[in-house]
């Protein structure tokens, strides 16, 4: 009886829940196998075989095979639980495998408080990813770049897959679902998604099910306060009623005291008050685990009409077939958001706005505010209060994965995703508003679609200390977009639909060899067809190898040391709107029997060479855990090439059909290093201290600029726009083979004499020119460095979550000093800085100097977070929190955010060649203080 053969079933488990890619060994056997991500087994056994259960940082168990369900529960030996794990649709990872550079983070790593967009989560969390977002705009939008600069005309932002969806909406899942983030820092590792991977790739999963198949019921939810915490530092009222009064003074204009006092950034901003709920239920029957969330947020930003309420709510079904043969996962979610959004002059008009001048009046003939007929000036509560721009975005999302067990180490896997999303605008201006600024009340609806289909076939293998896993597949997918704009007083229309598809054959390999030896390799041929004929398919690849020192040799003072090495060549999609093909868009109108008809006309020129963009990268690392796992780390080096970068040059017409080319002609590097080091500082049995830091360096150069319908090119000057007066058509930059892009250029103050600025000679050719060979460098606009720097204090019930964020080195073009500093006559207000100077002049159109650009270095308290966890036999989880964000900044920067500018905004269109302004435009930055609580019964 004892001899009979059985089938085995069972689930490993840490004090956490799940334990996948446990090894499990029968004893004095080569036969065995590894958990499944659930942390799920079967072997065929006999009764009294003896199993043992290992796994990198737990303590080895033994048991005794007597029935045919055997669930084991095994003990962290050291302070990291291993292992950490992604899941792409080329495979699942395991930390102790992994060759190239990532980072894993989860809910107790995340930064807590009013968030509401996932790269809050994790902003400073990770080195080398970058996240910008100036000011405290609830509907800001982020800039984000991983290890640099990869486009030039297209977004930096990373690939982000959600539940195995590449390009889904970042607002299809409410942040509270969120259980963690993984991110794909080298090319190597990022090469499994092909054209899509250049840029890094961010995995996010949601919340899922318990490990349990009871009921259980959760709710979290906080309220919210916050306040600008920096506003522009312009005269007071009574300051420039003195000063436009002193008949002494350069401000001397009597006729600008307009007899009120009116603070125009109060009279804008408020508390902002936003508050989110979250509902959950899940747990199980049998074969089948669900989990059912319900979200809602209400997101009031400073600025009065601006921000959202959005409603979501998110579905994860999961079921087992078959005896567990077969494996079926639906993720199927609804988000409704509502927005209100503000003009984004309303701020740097309060700047410069007359601090005497009345919000409103009896006498205006402007709906009741006080008003003057000058080009770009306006009251600030006017344009508050006389612009309705209100809109609403609706995301639905379906995601179905299907798993079978075919046979002994074979499974195949199919997905099919889609998520659609359309958004509707509304822009609205009163009637009696003044408005020299030509805007028109407009509708705008939008609408996407993304569809993916991917099938694969997995193998694995394990025998005599080999450890393969084989998986192969293909994807399909493709964009749809509809996008249709009406200005109502003239009926005019502009429509565009879209379409694009994408198709991949794929590979990915991972051995392992005694855990000490580790090998992987990736493999994508993928076409597009937004590429040229000539280059419609393209080859991405990546491999990897790394050592386990420790298995190989005896260190007290280590329990793990991984030496690793990978390269890899990702890519870049041409962004939106430029195509291999020539494109045609609407011209002049004609008259034709007495009715007007549109002509269309060549804007894009074909180029059927048009390719992706590619992205080569060296990485060399090496991850360690000492002294028990009180100390802990990764360190990591990248050496890369980004070839063939699109970008847009002017070609004459004729003889070419339009005058506007796209060709990849541009080439550029980054070299960096980054790590992460945690320690355990203290550890008691009522109280501990853990530590972390994460540090990131990168230098970016540009390395050739190769125009085939042009002569050779060694440089270009970007161009910003800073706003009036005399800041269209600015360009600060030289961008030069061989040199560091992001480097800005101007002229060195000196002195003043007689109320004239006097500038150096930089040339030394006894004359000041005003012209660029009396320009200097005055730096660059890339950090040097950044920092991460967080701390974990337990005592009982009681936690403290401190998270420090710095930028280092970069520099900053304050557009308030340069453009509202100097003394302009009228009835403008200035900054307080104007009191300071003796000159009146301002240098010319696309002219800087040197008192301009300031250093942007900055520290700030990103996040703190006190909770106590309360003692409760009603509930299995009870938890209370206080937290803050943008608690306090230090920082020598003159402007209201030092915050690193990665792109120059004008309205949607960022313009990545010019990093480094601070905007007039720019949202308040916001201090905010939250109450939240957490549980569970």
């Amino acid at each position: 009886m004892w001899a009979q053969e059985i089938e085995v079933r069972g689930r490993v488990t840490d004090e956490e829940g799940r334990l996948p890619a446990v090894n499990i060994l029968v004893k004095n056997t080569n036969r065995g196998t590894v958990t499944d991500l659930e942390g799920s087994y079967s072997l065929k056994l006999n009764r009294g075989d003896v199993l043992i259960f290992s796994a990198i940082g737990y303590k080895p168990k033994e048991l005794v095979v007597k029935d045919t369900i055997l669930n084991v529960k095994i003990r962290a030996e050291f302070i990291r639980c291993f292992p950490d794990i992604f899941t792409t649709h080329a495979g699942t990872f395991i930390d102790r495998n992994i060759t190239g550079a990532w980072s894993p983070l989860k809910e107790n790593n995340f930064n807590h408080g009013n968030i509401h967009h996932p790269y809050q989560l994790l902003r400073g969390r990770v080195p080398g990813l970058t996240i910008s977002n100036p000011g405290g705009d609830p509907l800001g939008t982020f800039d984000v770049q991983q290890r640099g600069l990869h486009t030039l005309l297209g977004t930096n932002e990373p690939l982000l897959v959600v539940n195995g969806l590449p390009g889904a909406s970042l607002f299809s899942v409410d942040v509270q679902d969120i259980e963690s983030i993984t991110v794909l820092r080298d090319a190597a590792t990022a090469s499994q998604y092909g054209t899509r991977g250049a840029n890094g790739v961010i995995l996010i999963e949601t919340k899922k099910k318990s490990y349990n198949k009871k009921l259980k019921i959760g709710y979290s939810g906080y309220v919210s306060i916050e306040n600008a915490s920096k506003t522009p530092d312009v005269l007071s009222p009574d300051e420039f009623r003195r000063l436009v009064n002193d008949a002494n003074s350069r401000f001397y204009n009597p006729a600008a005291d307009l007899g009120a006092s009116t603070d125009w950034t109060e009279a804008i901003t408020r508390t902002g008050l936003s508050q989110a709920h979250n509902l959950n239920f899940s747990g199980g029957f049998k074969q089948t685990d669900y989990r059912l969330s319900l979200n809602y947020r209400d997101v009031n930003g400073v600025a009065r009409h601006s921000g959202f309420d959005q409603s979501n709510a998110l579905l994860h079904l999961s079921q087992h077939l078959f005896n567990n043969k077969l494996q079926l996962q639906l993720n199927s979610g609804i988000t409704h958001r509502n927005i209100t959004k503000i003009d984004s002059d309303v701020f740097y008009q309060a700047a410069i706005y007359n601090p005497t001048a009345p919000i409103r009046t009896d006498t205006s003939r402007f709906g009741g505010f006080y008003q003057r007929d000058i080009f770009d000036y306006y009251n600030p509560v006017a344009l508050l209060e006389q612009i309705s721009n209100t809109g609403d975005q609706t995301i639905y999302t379906n995601n179905l994965n299907a798993r079978w067990n075919l046979f002994k180490n074979v499974t195949a896997k199919v997905q099919y995703g889609w998520q659609q999303e359309a958004q509707t605008q509304q822009y609205r201006l009163d009637t009696d508003r003044f408005q020299p600024r030509y805007l028109e009340n407009y509708d705008t609806k939008y609408n996407s679609q993304n569809q993916l289909f991917t099938t694969s076939l997995r193998y694995y293998f394990y025998k005599n200390d080999h450890d393969f896993d084989l998986t192969g597949g293909y994807q399909y997918q493709t964009w749809t977009n509809d996008f249709r704009q009406q200005t109502l007083a003239d009926s005019t229309l502009a429509d565009s639909k879209t379409k694009t598809e994408l198709a991949a054959f794929f590979g990915n390999l991972q051995y392992n060899f005694r855990n000490w030896l580790f090998a992987s390799a990736h493999w994508r041929h993928e076409g597009s067809t937004r590429f040229g004929d000539n280059r419609k398919w393209g080859n991405f690849y990546g491999f990897g190898t790394g050592v386990n020192v420790t298995e190989l040799v005896n260190l007290s003072f280590s329990q793990y040391l991984k030496l690793r090495i990978s390269y890899g060549v990702s890519g870049n999609l041409p962004p939106d709107g430029v195509y291999a093909d020539k494109i045609l868009r609407p011209s002049a109108w004609y008259l034709n029997n007495g009715v007007f008809k549109p002509t269309v006309d060549y804007f894009i020129n074909e180029n059927q060479s048009l390719q992706w963009e590619a992205r080569r990268e060296w990485n060399w690392g090496f991850d360690f855990e000492f002294f028990n796992g009180l100390l802990r780390g990764s360190v990591d080096w990248y050496q890369q090439q980004n070839q063939g970068l699109v970008w847009q040059y002017f070609v004459p017409s004729p003889p070419n059909l339009a005058n506007i080319h796209y060709e990849n002609s541009v080439d550029l590097s980054n070299r960096g290093a980054e790590f992460t080091l945690n320690a355990t500082l203290l550890r008691q049995s009522d109280f501990s201290w853990e530590s972390g830091l994460n540090y990131a360096k990168n230098h970016l150069r540009l390395d050739a600029i190769s125009p085939s319908l042009r002569e050779d090119v060694d440089g270009f000057a970007p161009s910003v726009y800073l706003g009036t007066p005399g800041g269209g058509g600015f360009a600060p930059y030289q961008a030069q083979e061989g040199a560091p892009l992001g480097q800005l250029y101007g002229f060195i103050f000196e002195r003043s004499e007689n109320g004239e600025a006097i500038y150096k000679d930089v040339n030394s050719d006894g004359r000041f020119c005003g012209c660029p060979d009396d320009q200097a460098d005055l730096g660059n606009a890339y950090p040097r460095f950044t920092l991460g720097w967080s701390h974990q204090l337990r005592w009982k019930a009681l936690e403290l979550n401190v998270f420090l964020r710095g930028v280092f080195g970069h520099k900053i073009v304050n557009a308030h000093k340069r453009l509202y500093t100097l003394w302009q006559g009228g009835d403008r207000n200035v900054h307080r800085s104007a009191l300071e100077n003796n000159f009146n002049n301002i240098l010319g159109k696309g002219q800087l100097a040197d008192v301009q650009v300031e250093n942007g270095s900055f520290a700030t308290l990103e996040n703190l977070v006190l909770s106590y966890a309360v003692p409760s036999k009603k509930f299995s989880r009870l938890k209370v929190y206080a937290a803050a964000q943008n608690l306090f900044t230090l920082s020598n920067y003159s402007g209201v955010d030092p915050e690193v500018r990665l792109s120059n905004r004008v309205g949607e269109f960022r313009n990545v060649l010019a990093p480094g302004f601070d905007a007039r435009m720019a949202y308040l930055p916001a201090r905010t203080f939250t109450l939240g609580v957490q549980a569970e019964w």
